[in-house]
């Protein structure tokens, strides 16, 4: 979707509200919209460099048109990489990968 375009958003009590597109990224499966609404609840975005080994992470999302999931794993590696040239770094958790889990990538 080209910038400058926009979408139609729904959150959890079934608000209907407009939010212009901002980016996305089918590698990583994540796509970023800018919602009009003010005072909406944020969770703060972490970062891998903060992480460790044990940790207790949680992944939120709506895969495969389910509402509303949450995945939680403890972090078995972080900064994994499948390619060592690959820009994407991983986290390594042990959540079981099933259908409707929120996230794959944490």
């Amino acid at each position: 979707m080209p910038m400058g375009r926009w979408i139609r958003a729904l959150d959890s009590n079934d608000n209907r509200s407009r939010a212009d597109y901002w980016r996305a990224s089918s590698e990583i499966d994540l796509a970023v919209n800018k919602s009009r609404r003010e005072k909406l609840p944020a969770l703060p975005l972490g970062t891998y460099r903060k992480l460790g080994q044990g940790e207790i992470v949680f992944a939120f999302g709506s895969p495969g048109g389910l509402r509303n999931t949450v995945t939680m794993g403890v972090v078995s590696a972080v900064a994994r990489q499948t390619e060592p040239d690959s820009p994407m770094i991983y986290i390594q958790t042990d959540a079981p990968i099933n259908p409707g889990n929120s996230v794959v990538r944490l």
